[in-house]
This record gives structure tokens, C-alpha cells and sequence, in this order.
């Protein structure tokens, strides 16, 4: 049976100008479907060595570049213009080629300022005094350095600014909403002084005062502890100033806890909210 059915495929004729798709090469029938493998015969079940070509744009359409051209460009030129408010954007294109890239960082830290604030929940009337300190801070930098970006620099500025106008801040709270690395952070933290000498300058006790009230408030442990906190810093405060302000916080805090028998409260949900180890504050 198998030697009749070649037989019988090989006296098959087809003609060369005939479309291949309408028979098939072996037995020359017509009955040809699409399958997922391809053109099949339905007659003897051979696939077609006929390759399937799939195209689901249109190709009267324009072909659309999907590869990245740049930042801020998006397609060619001709693509730009078919969209429905061209005229518009390339009127604000041109507007955008005319500032400085000195000028285009700013507006960049204007945007990541308001943003961190709002996050934060800090009023946004600081975003101008915090712009100032960037730029002053930038150009005291060399340029190549990675500082520079505002992604990096201001996130140190925004803490040192609020440190040094005795405004509670939360280290852990501004690395979670920033690109920047803890690794970074404080590297940059040791070098600040270099380039902003008010910093050193600061209130120190007064900060940690403020910190202190902000975790009375937070665990509700009523002003009795923050005046009795206050007292054991002024007590202690030239023994131990030469460590971070939110071990000092930690420690004093601890204290007060300790003395005043708050149940309520541990002291480990204290450290973690200062982001301290215990072991810290008990040496």
C-alpha cells in the first residue's frame, strides 16, 4: 500500500506557474487549510514546506519607531507632528531648547523638593529657602561628581536644613521616599560640613528637645514625660554630646521611660521608631 501511494505521488504533475498554495506538492490535491503548523492537506495530512507569515498592522499605516531616540523625544519627527496637539508640543519643544541645562537641573529640583515635602508632609512654603541651599551647595561642588544630581544632593540638603533649624526629621522616613542609598547618605553626611559651615552651627539641644516632644506625641505619652525628658538631657547632655543626636534621643527617652513606668510603651518600639538598636543605648 505504502509502494502505491508513491507511485501515485510521483506521477503527480504540477505546474510550475501554479500558485503553491492552491495544491499540494505531494498529492496534488487543492483542499488546503491553515493550521497551527502551517498550510496542511487535508487529503494526506502532509504539511506544506510553504512558510506562515503573520502581519496585523495595516500596511498602508505609517511605521511606527518604538525605539528609545532620548529622554525626553518620543518617535521621529513625522510622528510627532500626527499627533493632535503638535503645533503645541512643538511649541513647548522650542521653548525647551532655550534654557540651560543648568536651568532644566533646577526646575528637576523644584519638582523632586515639592514632591519629598508633600510625601513627608512638610509645607511646601520651604521649597524656595530649600532651592537656594541647593544651588548654593551644588556649585560648591566639582562637577563630575555624583552629588550634583538632585537625586543625591537633595536629600541631604532637605535633612540638613531641617536639623539645623531645629525641625524634627526622620532619616529612615526621607531614605524611603528618595533613590538615594543609605551608603551615600552618610557618606555625604561627614562632608557637609565642608560646604556648609552653618550646619555646625546648629542648635543641637534644641533639635533633640523637638525630637523628643515629637515621640511623646507620637506614642501619647503625655507632657509630663517630655518635661521630665527634658530635665535628663540638661542633666546629662555634656556627657554625652558626642555621640548622633538620635541616640541621645534614645537614651533619654529610655530613661524617662524606665523611671516613669509607662507599660503602654516598650522600649524597643522606641528604638525602632528612632531607628536604634538597643544595644546602643545600653553601653
Amino acid at each position: 500500500m505504502a509502494t502505491h501511494n508513491v507511485e501515485k505521488f510521483d506521477s503527480v504533475g504540477i505546474d510550475s506557474n501554479q500558485n503553491p498554495l492552491e495544491c499540494c506538492d505531494a498529492c496534488g490535491s487543492d483542499d488546503i487549510i491553515e493550521t497551527r503548523e502551517g498550510y496542511t492537506c487535508r487529503d494526506c495530512g502532509i504539511v506544506l514546506d510553504i512558510q506562515k507569515l503573520e502581519y496585523y498592522r495595516p500596511y498602508d499605516k505609517d511605521i511606527v519607531q518604538y525605539a528609545v531616540l532620548g529622554k525626553t523625544q518620543m518617535g521621529y519627527k513625522r510622528e510627532r507632528l500626527s499627533l493632535k496637539n503638535s503645533m503645541r508640543f512643538e511649541g513647548l519643544n522650542k521653548l525647551d531648547s532655550l534654557r540651560t541645562s543648568e536651568e532644566s537641573v533646577f526646575i528637576v529640583a523644584r519638582v523632586e523638593i515639592k514632591r519629598i515635602l508633600t510625601v513627608l508632609g512638610f509645607p511646601l512654603t520651604d521649597v524656595d529657602p530649600l532651592l537656594e541651599k541647593f544651588k548654593y551647595n551644588r556649585s560648591q561642588l566639582g562637577k563630575g561628581t555624583k552629588y550634583r544630581s538632585p537625586q543625591m544632593l537633595l536629600p541631604c540638603i532637605i535633612y540638613a536644613y531641617y536639623k539645623e533649624n531645629n525641625k524634627p526629621i526622620r532619616e529612615k522616613d526621607l531614605l524611603e521616599v528618595t533613590s538615594i542609598s543609605k551608603k551615600d547618605f552618610n557618606a555625604f553626611k561627614f562632608s557637609i560640613l565642608r560646604i556648609w559651615p552653618e550646619y555646625k552651627e546648629r542648635n543641637r539641644k534644641e533639635y533633640i528637645i523637638q525630637r523628643v516632644l515629637e515621640v511623646t506625641e507620637h506614642f501619647d505619652l503625655g507632657m509630663p514625660f517630655f518635661y521630665q525628658s527634658k530635665k535628663i538631657l540638661n542633666q546629662f547632655y555634656d556627657n554625652i554630646k558626642n555621640t548622633k543626636d538620635d541616640v541621645i534621643i534614645a537614651l533619654v527617652a529610655s530613661i524617662t521611660l524606665l523611671c516613669s513606668q509607662q507599660s503602654n510603651v516598650s522600649i524597643s518600639a522606641l528604638c525602632n521608631r528612632l531607628d536604634v538598636k538597643m544595644s546602643t543605648i545600653h553601653r
